[in-house]
């Protein structure tokens, strides 16, 4: 089983260098960087961000838990968002 480590909006994935330092060396770990192909050219939409996220998770080939506090995050970031519209 695979620890999966995902940033949050604005983050890379070495935000989690420090916490992943402090686990079990046995378990296997990763951080993804998923807004690694965003650049000042790219609309940045939530459909985008989806799709993209989408994209890294499924190169993961191994059973696999995520973290969830990104997860949260960006349920409560899209909701709120969608509120105000």
């Amino acid at each position: 089983m695979k620890i999966i480590f995902l940033p949050g909006l604005g983050q890379d994935a070495t935000v989690w260098n420090n916490v992943i330092g402090h686990l079990n060396t046995e378990l296997s770990t990763e951080s993804l960087n998923l807004f690694s192909d965003i650049d000042e050219n790219t609309e940045v939409t939530l459909n985008f961000l989806n799709k993209e996220v989408d994209k890294k998770l499924r190169t993961i080939k191994e059973p696999s838990i995520y973290s969830v506090w990104p997860i949260i995050r960006w349920n409560f970031s899209v909701i709120n968002c969608t509120k105000s519209e």
